[in-house]
């Protein structure tokens, strides 16, 4: 397992994914993106993929050779060994890189309860 990525700082980057059908209800538990479509990951290099024990959990960015950014409450109160990040693949489980998370910091003004 890589470990370029050191550091993951932590953001208000990503937010619940709804979809809404057709009849205009809300489906709280979908994992669809609304207008999203489909996309080789050549063309997006900085995303990754973020699992906690290896269950899937959040959406990350690159923003540094040694940084990732995420949302807070991805990995709020989680021991940071059972962090995993993967790049360069859209699948949860294989392909594209693995990284090792060996730093959280979140940032100064980071409230958990806002």
């Amino acid at each position: 397992m890589k470990q370029v990525i050191g550091s993951i700082v932590f953001a208000l980057l990503c937010s619940a994914v709804h979809t809404v059908q057709p009849n205009g209800t809300v489906d709280e538990e979908s994992p669809r993106i609304i207008g999203g479509l489909d996309l080789d990951f050549s063309y997006a290099p900085y995303i990754l993929f973020m699992t906690l024990y290896n269950n899937p959990q959040c959406g990350a960015s690159v923003i540094s050779h040694y940084f990732a950014v995420t949302a807070a409450h991805c990995v709020h109160q989680k021991p940071v060994n059972a962090i995993t990040l993967r790049g360069g693949s859209s699948f949860v489980y294989s392909g594209g890189h693995l990284f090792k998370v060996i730093n959280v910091q979140f940032h100064n003004q980071h409230d958990i309860a806002n």
